[in-house]
């Protein structure tokens, strides 16, 4: 794919990044302000010259969202994302490893991605168009009648980490040691985990000091109790007695 592959120019690479970024910029813009009150292709509203758009980038980026968000939902955000991504590489003079790849990756996401958010019932856009768009839409109904709704999300999420696979250098493997990476002894939860466990020894130990003072002062005090108590006698009153004896 010659399109996602920098030239040896420098300099035309620059310049062709540069006018990446900046309609990835745009894009990303008018999917944001999106208003489904501003008139587009299926939409009936004032005329474009009765007053101004309510998308930050006019009727073209009203028009250029109501068609993105019509087609796939909120599936249109990696659009600009992925502008981006293509757009930073010529601007860098980077080749992308394996473009066939990335492209059927990116267009699996798509199509996957909106799948699974029509079969979420994700809330809808601006409260006026589904949320995976006309693509997921039909892609939701398809995987209910052929699978049931489990099926289908399984279907769907399995293209999910297929299409990151393609796309991205996305690792099962990774992902389950970043996971684990908190659990052991020098993650936060390791770390936390430490400090409890030293937390517990330390109270036992106190404890365990507390019990052995309670059983050598436990002689001292059965004398104590045990030097011909009278009946009868509040237990402080025993005890100044004692204290007197002693003292003579």
């Amino acid at each position: 794919m010659r399109i996602l592959t920098p030239t040896e120019n420098k300099r035309f690479n620059e310049l062709i990044g540069f006018v990446g970024l900046s309609l990835a910029v745009l894009l990303a813009l008018s999917l944001l302000s999106y208003s489904p009150h501003d008139a587009s292709f299926n939409v009936s509203a004032a005329p474009p010259g009765s007053g101004p758009a309510r998308n930050w980038i006019g009727p073209v980026g009203a028009h250029m969202a109501d068609l993105l968000f019509q087609f796939c939902g909120f599936s249109a955000f990696l659009f600009p994302v992925g502008m981006f991504v293509v757009a930073m590489r010529w601007f860098r003079s980077q080749l992308i490893d394996g473009p066939v790849a990335k492209l059927v990756g990116f267009s699996m996401l798509v199509i996957s991605l909106s799948g699974e958010m029509a079969l979420a019932h994700m809330p809808e856009v601006r409260g006026a168009l589904p949320a995976g768009g006309m693509l997921g839409t039909l892609l939701a109904e398809g995987l209910r009648a052929a699978l049931n709704p489990l099926g289908g999300n399984l279907v769907s999420i399995a293209m999910i980490l297929t299409a990151l696979f393609l796309t991205t250098s996305f690792s099962l493997r990774a992902t389950a040691n970043w996971l684990k990476a908190p659990l052991t002894s020098d993650g936060l939860f390791g770390k936390a985990m430490a400090r409890v466990g030293a937390w517990r020894e330390e109270r036992a130990r106190i404890v365990g000091v507390v019990i052995f003072i309670c059983r050598q002062l436990r002689p001292s005090v059965n004398h104590l109790f045990n030097r011909g108590l009278p009946k009868g006698i509040p237990v402080a009153l025993a005890v100044d007695r004692h204290r007197a004896e002693d003292a003579a």
